[in-house]
């Protein structure tokens, strides 16, 4: 059995984020309530303590009126070994050059600088961040 936690900081959708797809997507201020395509993305990266791994579920599902819906999963510590072998010096600018992760809405301005992959002092992979 796997035991649940909690952010040491909370959260801007509480300690569950119930997703509901709305009746109309122009009244959406978040991508997860539209019933639009979704591409692999890193969730909260403008935290300084982001999740290390989420699982959502879902509890209901009407097949006869949603199409879609799959989730898809990137090991992304292994894209990265891969891209370090092909590409090094576009390896290295990422390790290098700083991203600001911004989340901006009624209520909240939060942002994050760091670079999209950090190394370890060994320089290994360490951890990843995008969106």
């Amino acid at each position: 059995m796997i035991g649940g936690g909690s952010l040491s900081h909370g959260s801007l959708y509480g300690s569950t984020f119930h997703v509901q797809t709305a009746l109309s997507n122009a009244k959406c201020n978040n991508i997860a309530y539209s019933n639009s395509y979704l591409c692999p993305h890193q969730d909260l990266a403008y935290y300084e303590s982001k999740p290390g791994f989420q699982l959502l579920h879902c509890i209901t599902n009407d097949k006869d009126l949603i199409d879609g819906g799959e989730s898809l999963l990137i090991d992304v510590m292994a894209a990265a070994h891969s891209f370090r072998s092909m590409a090094p010096v576009y390896f290295d600018t990422l390790t290098k050059c700083h991203a600001t992760f911004v989340k901006q809405r009624r209520g909240a301005c939060m942002t994050y600088t760091r670079p999209h992959i950090q190394l370890s002092y060994h320089h290994h992979h360490h951890h990843h961040h995008y969106n």
